[in-house]
């Protein structure tokens, strides 16, 4: 390595280093918010948290080391044109390209322990934080009630509105479901549970209770009429024994095949088998319509619809009741059908978002690595052009270059994944939108042209005024 390289080497280095763990204390710190209501106060041990937290930082990697490139390469190359050391390098005959030869080789290696992590590193921590966060949810069942949906909790299913409190033990618009035939409503709850108890006490304030007589074997007539309790109170205690939660296994595995959790040679796997799925799908619905609507295999070919209606069919039926049953018999057929149509669009839609769920983790494991050089050739010479360093607006730049990277990613994936989008260019999308500005800005700091040409925006606008000018001049002489 000569000197020159290992100079700019260093230059690159130190700034990466340093931007590298900036943004991981940032991107870290957002996690910790983000999940610190959750985790704290619920009698969990500071290994569990420690671990919890440790399996977070390699899944915020994508974000951490493609704007810590971008902004580390801003720099690196507008210190050394803010103080004149690439102009020297040009004068001694030592083009941007070959400056930037020691760090392209540097990038690429950067990139391939980036796919190496998203293929491997990613993957596990994904797997251990989703099956550790369950476990917690488990073992804590006030940590397992989230406001908005029904949560399993003992024998009961909940449903709150909100939470508050610190430890989120206050309770609001509380529903609560025994079975199918037991329903409580509160306007408040609170829960209480002592640490050495396998009670958990649910308290209910301004509610009300019903329960149905349920009766196994019972006819239409008895459901209609079935009785039912209703009652009203303003304080209501159910105690919820959660003796078999505080036996849960934190290590034991309750997921493991999310599109997440896989490597490269995990998901090609994945994919065939739900392609081979999805097939199969199609022909057991195919098959289950014909046979419901009475369709033969050559049946439509040469008895079709239009060919039943040609040939009068209906027509040759002379008995009014007989041809009216038959038409009446048809239209709930058909609207039956609709019905299994839809239901079947469901259920076949499903399938295709999670096959283009693992079709976009699959591509987006190599479009990391892409991204990386891609952000680097518009980082080293956008710096160059600037003539800029420090952390100021090399900082700005970066952050602007990398939202407009990221919300078109986030963008993409929203797309594919709801299938208005193909998977394999949601993944590439954001890179290669990005490839084309760092190859014209490449060109333009190579050829020392300004990053932006004022003087062809600026000069036809002063001679269009200027020549306003002469016009009413003229008009007033």
């Amino acid at each position: 390595m000569k000197i020159i390289d290992r100079y700019i080497f260093k230059s690159f280095f130190v700034p990466f280093v340093v931007v590298f763990f900036m943004v991981l204390f940032i991107l870290i710190m957002q996690v910790v918010w983000t999940y610190i209501d959750e985790i704290s106060g619920k009698g969990l041990g500071l290994s569990i948290i420690m671990e919890f937290f440790m399996y977070q930082i390699p899944k915020i990697m994508p974000m951490v080391i493609p704007l810590t490139i971008l902004l580390a390469s801003i720099m690196t190359f507008g210190n050394l044109s803010e103080h004149y050391e690439l102009a020297a390098m040009k004068s001694a005959g030592i083009s941007l390209q070959r400056a930037m030869k020691s760090l392209i080789t540097l990038i690429f290696i950067i990139s391939l322990i980036t796919f190496f992590f998203s293929n491997n590193i990613i993957p596990y921590a994904n797997y251990k934080s989703i099956n550790l966060r369950k476990n917690i949810q488990l073992k804590k069942p006030a940590l397992a009630i989230k406001p908005g949906i029904f949560n399993k909790v003992g024998a009961y299913t909940i449903r709150v509105e909100s939470k508050s409190g610190e430890n989120g033990q206050f309770l609001k618009n509380v529903i609560i479901h025994q079975n199918s035939y037991n329903t409580i409503i509160a306007e408040s709850g609170e829960l209480k549970n002592d640490k050495d108890s396998n009670i958990l006490q649910l308290i209910l304030y301004n509610g009300q209770y019903q329960e149905e007589y349920f009766k196994k074997k019972r006819s239409i007539k008895e459901k209609n009429e079935m009785p039912a309790v209703f009652s009203t109170f303003k304080k209501h205690i159910i105690n919820i024994d959660v003796s078999a939660l505080n036996d849960v296994d934190l290590e034991k595995t309750r997921y493991d095949q999310r599109h997440n959790m896989l490597n490269i040679g995990e998901l090609n796997y994945t994919i065939d088998s739900l392609k081979v799925k999805m097939n199969s799908t199609f022909k057991k619905i195919t098959k289950a319509n014909a046979i419901y609507l009475g369709i033969k295999k050559d049946s439509l070919k040469s008895t079709g619809l239009d060919s039943l209606i040609q040939k009068g069919i209906l027509n040759k039926i002379t008995d009014t009741d007989f041809k009216i049953h038959l038409i009446d018999n048809a239209i709930n057929k058909l609207n039956n059908q609709k019905t299994r149509a839809k239901s079947n669009s469901k259920k076949i839609k499903g399938n295709i978002i999670w096959l283009n769920l693992h079709k976009l983790e699959l591509h987006k494991k190599m479009a990391l690595a892409f991204a990386c050089i891609v952000l680097f050739f518009i980082g080293a010479p956008l710096g160059a052009l600037i003539r800029k360093g420090g952390m100021g607006f090399p900082l700005i730049l970066a952050m602007l270059i990398f939202l407009v990277y990221y919300f078109i990613a986030l963008f993409a994936e929203n797309m594919a994944t709801k299938g208005s989008m193909n998977p394999v260019l949601a993944a590439w999308l954001s890179p290669l939108i990005m490839l084309p500005f760092g190859i014209l800005l490449t060109q333009k700091a190579t050829s020392d042209a300004a990053l932006f040409n004022t003087d062809a925006i600026i000069q036809p606008i002063l001679k269009a005024f200027k020549f306003l000018f002469r016009q009413n001049k003229r008009k007033l002489t």
